[in-house]
């Protein structure tokens, strides 16, 4: 999916979507004021993780970093199987979606730049044509369309009894779950790229955390999200390069709270050592706030690994 042309109206009794897609490239402007905001923003490392995690084709383009991200968000269009407008959300959402102050400057950069190629951004990735009405009501997200097909699958298991879910609450669960797909995407981002802020800002202020092989009974830790972000940057920082793995989400929402369980697969990367990798799950519990979806709790279950430095223990 690229640009979507149409109106999304959930104040209806019967929401009424009407949508055209038709794949888009990313101009030569918008390409170098989105290179050049990256290319100031993330290290080459954290450059590299993000555009892979997002599926850009091919391997890192040479030059330095504002060069990098031009070279490849080209490939990018050139690549027919890649919806280039859909890519870019993705690689942006960070800095569109972040906290109003710390990312203040970046973002009107950006929208400046969508409003010169006649597009506008609206918070879950979605960029559109500008002038397209997104009526969201009340809530701050935009349901991933790509999705759509998975979630009514989701809604079918919802039914218990004669009870049916109303389409106000499909959508509800429909913006449930962007905004938690947003609060997960975060957490392998802002640690292969070092981001400490952006990690810290996925959690609550106290956290129960357990990190480890199977067990029967967790042997969770409690501690405040500041130390736990602390502990985090020393590990992470032993090493040249992370990156991190997420596939395979499994989201179950129950009003204010939410578990989300997704697979994980881990590289460690330090020059002159054998790489630790590592793979196993996650799973995520989650409570709604003011401040959107966040994470008090979550479990790391380690099921492999190899190469675990041998002064390392979770």
């Amino acid at each position: 999916m690229d640009i979507v042309k149409g109106t999304v109206e959930p104040s209806a009794m019967v929401p009424v979507v009407a949508l055209r897609v038709e794949r888009t490239d990313i101009s030569n402007n918008l390409i170098a004021a989105v290179s050049d905001m990256l290319g100031k923003r993330y290290d080459r490392t954290g450059l590299v993780a993000l555009f892979s995690e997002h599926g850009a084709p091919g391997h890192p383009p040479f030059g330095n970093r504002v060069e990098m991200c031009r070279s490849w968000l080209h490939d990018v269009n050139r690549d027919e199987s890649m919806w280039p407008l859909t890519f870019l959300g993705k690689i942006i959402q960070s800095v569109m979606d972040g906290d109003d102050k710390f990312w203040s400057d970046d973002r009107k950069y950006i929208e400046d730049a969508l409003a010169q190629a006649n597009l506008s951004y609206y918070r879950g990735e979605l960029i559109t044509r500008s002038g397209v009405k997104i009526a969201a009501e009340s809530h701050k997200g935009m349901p991933h369309f790509r999705d759509i097909a998975a979630v009514e699958a989701e809604f079918k298991e919802c039914r218990k009894g004669d009870y049916t879910m109303t389409d106000q609450e499909k959508l509800q669960m429909l913006f449930d779950r962007t905004q938690i797909g947003e609060a997960i995407h975060r957490y392998p981002v802002s640690i292969d790229s070092r981001d400490w802020k952006l990690f810290r800002s996925i959690f609550s202020d106290e956290i129960q955390v357990y990190l480890g092989p199977p067990t029967d009974k967790l042997n969770l830790r409690t501690v405040s999200a500041d130390k736990f972000t602390e502990q985090v940057t020393g590990v992470i920082s032993r090493f040249a390069v992370t990156q991190h793995f997420l596939t395979d989400y499994h989201v179950e929402v129950n009003g204010d709270e939410a578990v989300c369980v997704s697979y994980m697969q881990a590289r460690h990367f330090k020059p002159g050592q054998p790489t630790w990798d590592m793979g196993g799950y996650y799973t995520y519990h989650l409570v709604r706030t003011d401040d959107g979806w966040k994470i008090p709790k979550y479990t790391l279950t380690v099921t492999w690994e190899e190469n675990r430095p041998l002064d390392f223990r979770f």
